[in-house]
């Protein structure tokens, strides 16, 4: 990041003066993260990517998802909203746009070590999210990403093409990636009769926790949701399911979140399809962030990761769906 931006962000945002270089600190799968010291505080600034997701690439989505954020902390949420000028949270400097939020003293829970309290807290916060029922009048209705399966064959063949270290798995899988897609493409009616506008991404490297105290980051896959098909997906990720699945933290977020108020839909199985639409639909996200041209190493190194391991979580979940299907209900 140019120091040439940073004494400009801080200019423009009122920040005081830059006191050092700002320090890169890992921002996640898709943006740049820096730390930068002034005589105000301490600040951390995302800079965002060029070519990012299909729903938030453009600024007018950064700017409603960070509005959104902002929403939800003033109603009561632990989040943190990232700093505005005359309304508008994106500064565009050059060629580069950043977003900039107070520096908060958190992290993230080490993958896979969220223990029956934590994730309990979790619960009862996506319950709270759900009953606050924010309306916006600007928000467009439920959009799910549709692939169709000439897409998919397409990246597979280019995979294979350039040789790329997942090429062969996807192959492998081919008949099972597609028939999945089907089923997710098929249901996407049944999931947009009941949304709810929410956070949509809310796993493990979205919370910070600041003591024992959780703090919901990274508003920016906000959008309208179906409400059960978001308690399981979330349930799925903090109870391990990239590991083996933690059944009794995973029928307690449930529970939590029941009692709590929330309500769970009784089509099971169209809720499941959704998830692996969604899985799926990542690893078509990270083919071709891998297919793309300019991205960098770093990058590249980061998708290519997400490839392998995302088709097996997809093989593994759909072996779980029968019997997850049959436990959900007989245990709430």
């Amino acid at each position: 990041m140019k120091l040439t931006h940073i004494n400009r962000l801080c200019k423009i945002l009122g920040l005081g003066q830059s006191l050092s270089l700002p320090t890169e600190i890992f921002g996640g799968l898709l943006h740049n993260m820096w730390q930068v010291h002034t005589s105000q505080g301490t600040f951390a600034i995302k800079q965002l990517a060029k070519n990012t997701h299909s729903i938030i690439n453009n600024h007018g989505s950064y700017e409603l998802t960070e509005k959104i954020a902002n929403l939800f902390l003033q109603a009561g949420i632990p989040t943190i909203a990232a700093i505005a000028v005359n309304n508008n949270y994106i500064i565009d400097i050059e060629n580069e746009s950043y977003i900039v939020y107070p520096w908060l003293n958190a992290k993230p829970l080490e993958k896979n070590t969220a223990s029956l309290e934590q994730t309990t807290k979790i619960a009862k916060i996506l319950a709270k999210i759900h009953a606050i029922n924010l309306q916006l009048s600007t928000l467009s209705n439920a959009a799910y990403d549709i692939h169709e399966n000439y897409e998919i064959l397409a990246l597979i063949n280019q995979s294979s093409v350039l040789n790329l270290p997942f090429a062969d798995d996807l192959k492998k899988h081919k008949s099972f990636l597609l028939e999945t897609n089907d089923q997710y493409i098929d249901i996407i009616p049944y999931l947009k009769r009941n949304t709810i506008l929410s956070h949509a991404d809310l796993n493990q490297s979205n919370v910070v926790w600041e003591n024992s105290n959780p703090i919901i980051i990274d508003w920016e896959f906000t959008c309208k949701t179906n409400p059960t098909l978001e308690l399981i997906s979330m349930s799925l990720d903090w109870s391990r399911i990239t590991n083996q699945l933690n059944e009794e933290i995973f029928l307690s977020m449930l529970r939590t979140y029941q009692r709590a108020g929330g309500y769970l839909e009784t089509n099971l199985q169209a809720i499941f399809y959704g998830i692996l639409g969604n899985w799926l639909n990542w690893i078509i996200y990270n083919i071709s962030r891998c297919l793309a041209k300019q991205q960098s190493t770093d990058k590249m190194t980061l998708a290519i990761e997400q490839v392998q391991p995302g088709i097996r979580n997809l093989i593994y979940l759909k072996s779980l769906i029968p019997h997850l299907i049959k436990l959900i209900p007989y245990s709430l």
